[in-house]
């Protein structure tokens, strides 16, 4: 927590600051600025009082006192992309972030999946793969995965032969049958948008999602009959896959 007081001396008199939390002084302040971190770590969830204590040289003293709260942690639930307006959902998996939805930030380089608008809403665009580590397409504070940032989940979930079931959504509402180990347990929510060929042609929609890392030429395919999470390192110039975003450290 992070504590700043808007205190000034009369006459030009040295002041002190005494910070006191549910009556335990915390911090002595001798010089502006009269700011502090306090960790809260270890107090009790709940309503606790914050007192600063001014005094001057003179023996003189005033006080001011609030009422703060303390309640648990609890990650954010949607983000909104300020440059379209966009509202994505989000999921907090081990100690990553990730969007739980596609990217739809409309781009030079997008087109939609299997060639149809109104698609978009349920599974993104699909993005040229020559935008190469498209760093910047994501919004503010976030970026396309990294091969280490699709690592640290895949071993958080298990490992590859295991990690594509518990990404892809559950059932047969988007995947194919028989949409092998999906448990979407994770709650990426991963989507088989498919792609598209370098000539537009749709490719395995409704059985396939397909994501950029940040290094170009390296994807991540999850497919309708297997749980499986799949890298494959291929260097087409001009196809189209979904891109999920990561927020930053």
């Amino acid at each position: 927590m992070e504590i700043t007081v808007l205190a000034k001396a009369e006459n030009e008199a040295e002041i002190q600051i005494a910070l006191f939390f549910d009556d335990e002084q915390i911090a002595i302040l001798n010089a502006e600025p009269w700011h502090f971190s306090f960790n809260t770590e270890g107090y009790a969830y709940g309503k606790h009082q914050l007192k600063a204590q001014i005094s001057d040289g003179s023996g003189s003293k005033s006080a001011d006192e609030i009422t703060i709260e303390i309640v648990p942690y609890a990650p954010p639930t949607h983000i909104t992309d300020t440059r379209d307006g966009n509202v994505y959902e989000t999921v907090e998996i081990g100690e990553q972030m990730w969007m739980k939805e596609n990217l739809r930030y409309m781009h030079k380089h997008a087109q939609f999946v299997n060639n149809d608008n109104t698609n978009t809403p349920d599974y993104g665009y699909l993005y040229m793969t020559r935008i190469g580590s498209g760093q910047g397409i994501c919004p503010e504070d976030w970026h396309i995965p990294t091969r280490n940032d699709w690592r640290i989940l895949i071993d958080y979930l298990g490992g590859d032969s295991v990690a594509g079931g518990k990404l892809k959504e559950a059932g047969f509402e988007r995947w194919k049958a028989p949409n092998t180990g999906a448990t979407n347990e994770s709650g990426f929510s991963a989507r088989p948008a498919g792609s598209l060929s370098w000539d537009t042609i749709p490719e395995e929609f409704g059985r396939s999602a397909r994501f950029f890392t940040s290094f170009y030429g390296t994807y991540k395919f999850i497919d309708f009959n297997s749980a499986e999470i799949k890298t494959i390192i291929y260097h087409p110039s001009s196809e189209f896959y979904s891109i999920r975003c990561v927020r930053d450290y």
